[in-house]
């Protein structure tokens, strides 16, 4: 089980791109084409946004292939795209500790998409390993590869922050080599 934190994982051009993106589809202030939902049946109670990007050839190729080919050259994995999404929170929601996966070959690649951050501000994602606990706070540009077994959950931010915090989450699976 691993957690990478990937300081500068995004260029300039990309992150501005994904950023411009966002913009678009968050431009009314009442975050049109997002959907509130909830981690699980378990968990309804505990409601974020959510952005279904499957149908977006800027992600699901265009941005899927410039990753792929980073986290190869990281980490020498190849991997294939199971689903990818924004999610977003504002004050008052946060997540619940979860996996995402049951299958130690699968992973998940957050890449963190507001323009500025500041540790005030909370929101932070926690990884929890049983005794020990890890937290990424969300800087600009920053990525969080990690085996999908880990559980993990967003904090919630501050009322200091009072926009979205949004992360771009690629859900992924690794390619064996009796595939």
């Amino acid at each position: 089980m691993f957690v990478n934190q990937l300081s500068n994982f995004l260029t300039d051009e990309e992150f501005n791109q994904i950023l411009s993106y966002i913009d678009r589809i968050t431009r009314d202030n009442d975050f049109p084409g997002w959907k509130l939902t909830s981690v699980s049946d378990f968990s309804k109670n505990r409601r974020f946004w959510n952005f279904n990007l499957s149908k977006e050839k800027l992600f699901t190729e265009y941005f899927f292939n410039i990753f792929s080919k980073k986290i190869y050259e990281m980490f020498e994995e190849k991997i294939t795209l199971s689903r990818v999404y924004l999610n977003g929170m504002t004050y008052g929601q946060h997540g619940t500790i979860h996996p995402d996966e049951f299958y130690s070959e699968k992973r998940t690649l957050l890449i963190y998409c507001n323009e500025t951050w500041k540790n005030d501000w909370g929101g932070g994602t926690i990884f929890d390993y049983g005794e020990t606990t890890k937290i990424v706070m969300p800087k600009p540009k920053t990525a969080v590869y990690f085996d999908s077994t880990i559980f993990h959950g967003a904090q919630t931010v501050t009322p200091d922050f009072t926009d979205l915090r949004v992360s771009l989450a690629y859900k992924l699976g690794v390619e064996t080599d009796d595939q």
